[in-house]
């Protein structure tokens, strides 16, 4: 049985296990996610398990993407936890399908991780990214 979310969600990747066979580019991810904060930042709250996915690799100044194996979208939301910097386009989660940005989000200028929900049911049964 999958793992779910709080929302009773299937969970897609809580990277407790390395990236998996998500792209990495740039210099901001390291070779594995990290294990909480990383040198010079604050606590990371609410994150869940034991790893995460940390950008503060080095500080604010590096860059890169990580981008998920194509999925279907099966159900009609999709449920995530972010943090970080509010810049739309520059640090964010994106939604892709189609080959198209469909749904974006940013962290809210903190370390704390919140969940976003985005309402996917218009895809559902569509590969995404």
């Amino acid at each position: 049985m999958p793992a779910t979310d709080p929302g009773g969600g299937e969970i897609l990747a809580d990277f407790e296990s390395g990236y998996g066979g998500w792209k990495i580019t740039g210099n901001c991810f390291g070779t594995a996610p990290a294990t909480g904060p990383l040198g010079g930042q604050h606590p990371v709250p609410g994150f869940r398990g034991k790893s995460l996915v940390n950008t503060f690799l080095g500080g604010d100044g590096t860059t890169g993407t990580l981008t998920s194996p194509a999925f279907t979208l099966t159900r009609p939301f999709l449920s995530f936890l972010i943090g970080g910097g509010a810049q739309p386009g520059k640090t964010c989660v994106n939604l892709k399908v189609g080959g198209q940005t469909v749904r974006s989000a940013t962290g809210q200028d903190d370390e704390k991780l919140n969940w976003v929900s985005w309402d996917t049911s218009m895809w559902k049964g569509q590969q995404a990214v």
